[in-house]
């Protein structure tokens, strides 16, 4: 075969490797990728010491770097990309190869100790792996992101991902196994297949392989769900029509159950920012603020009184029975869990100081009580928060920051806005009618 021939070759290999990645053949879809790549391979060493042959030369570079990170050549797709960055000077190809250079060294094997076995399932599982990347919103520390960021990401991500699954699970195997049993825990479970520093990449991707008596529909199910669950939900822009269409899938509780707690991960307030790699030309995406309007679209919000909000209390109890017959328990010992958030709907802004504001569209803020700090009330597009021991304290004071955030902005020259305060901007004179009045107060 001739350069070309090859190329078209591989290129088919390719094709096949992602319809059976779809099919949930991973095997077969690592051997396509693992031959598409060696064909490339060759069809490089044709090229890349002939600058004469642009564009095509690194058309090819670029196309072997990422075969070889799809078959999970990491060491190889690193050469190549380092030896390609060295001539290549079309701009956008570079800027694909930097991220593949990234995230080729991000994703170094070191599975010299592990059993063939393990080694083979890692490796399929590196292969179905969708590439993640948490950056903080400021460099405070430089690129470093805290624990607790990385915490919050995971409780939301989880929350979100565990909602459609159950829900996914219900609708589609229940009615096929002939019942409508729960999802069972071990059928999702994320697992982290890659790390690596910088801000901080790591690639997760959730079981394939049947274990005990899971189906043949129960094991499609979980070799696919993360991915499903990453297209339809995680990188949905929620712009045009893109809210109305998940609502025709889902009644709007389960839309609310999805998404709120994506809305908090994503949110103006949170304190990094999400990044993925695409899964065909590995180019870095961010995914998009979930801002107030889509908010108010997505989430039902279910006003609760202040006075409902309960107390949970951890007991443990010893429970024995006398000689008698007599049975006895003992409380050995007890824990007051006090934890809840909701949302509460504002349609005016009253301030100690100020007259208060009527708005046009009412805004959501999100509460937030925890018995180690008390009540924290938030409205991330304004970037605003307040925490209290005292609901009605924290509430009023809330409402006064939002009233000066408000005429701060308006009292900024436009030129000396930021790209987030314009946005600030554009919100404050959608819910608020002749906002420049307030400055006469």
């Amino acid at each position: 075969m001739n350069s070309r021939q090859k190329h078209e070759q591989a290129m088919n290999f390719s094709f096949k490797a992602k319809q059976a990645l779809i099919e949930g053949k991973f095997t077969l879809s690592q051997e396509m990728y693992q031959n598409a790549a060696q064909l490339e391979n060759e069809v490089v060493e044709l090229y890349i010491d002939s600058p004469d042959l642009e564009p095509t030369r690194s058309i090819i570079l670029r196309s072997a770097v990422f075969l070889n990170l799809k078959a999970g050549e990491t060491e190889k797709a690193k050469i190549l990309a380092m030896r390609a960055l060295l001539s290549v000077n079309n701009k956008e190809i570079k800027e694909q190869l930097n991220d593949a250079l990234e995230l080729a060294i991000s994703l170094k094997n070191q599975d010299n100790n592990l059993t063939s076995n393990s080694f083979l399932y890692l490796k399929q599982l590196r292969q179905h792996s969708i590439n993640y990347i948490l950056e903080p919103s400021t460099p405070y520390y430089g690129t470093s992101v805290s624990l607790k960021s990385l915490r919050d990401f995971s409780d939301g991500y989880l929350k979100s991902l565990n909602t459609f699954s159950e829900i996914n699970y219900r609708k589609n195997i229940s009615p096929i196994n002939g019942s409508l049993g729960k999802l069972s825990e071990k059928l999702i479970e994320p697992l982290i297949t890659q790390s690596a520093y910088g801000s901080f990449r790591f690639s997760v991707a959730n079981d394939f392989i049947k274990r005990g008596d899971e189906s043949p529909e129960e094991v499609e199910f979980k070799s696919n769900i993360l991915h499903k669950y990453h297209e339809e939900i995680f990188t949905n822009p929620l712009t045009g029509n893109d809210i109305e269409i998940v609502k025709t899938k889902y009644t709007a509780d389960e839309v609310s159950a999805i998404f709120r707690p994506l809305a908090k991960i994503n949110s103006y307030n949170s304190k990094f920012i999400i990044g993925y790699y695409d899964s065909e030309s590995f180019q870095k995406k961010y995914i998009k603020r979930i801002i107030h309007e889509q908010r108010k679209r997505l989430i039902t919000i279910n006003e609760i009184s202040i006075d409902e909000i309960g107390e949970l209390e951890s007991l443990v109890i010893h429970k024995y029975s006398t000689q008698s017959g007599k049975t006895l328990k003992t409380t050995i010992s007890s824990e007051k869990l006090t934890y809840y958030e909701k949302e509460i709907i504002l349609d005016q802004i009253e301030s100690a100081a100020h007259n208060p504001i009527l708005l046009n569209e009412s805004i959501i803020v999100e509460v937030i009580f925890d018995s180690n700090i008390g009540f924290t009330f938030s409205f991330s597009d304004l970037q605003i928060q307040n925490t209290d021991i005292k609901y009605q304290r924290g509430l009023q004071e809330f409402q006064n920051k939002v009233f000066e955030r408000i005429l701060n902005l308006l009292e900024k020259s436009p030129e000396k806005l930021s790209d987030d305060e314009i946005q600030q901007n554009m919100l404050i004179k959608k819910i608020i009618n002749n906002p420049a009045a307030l400055l006469a107060q």
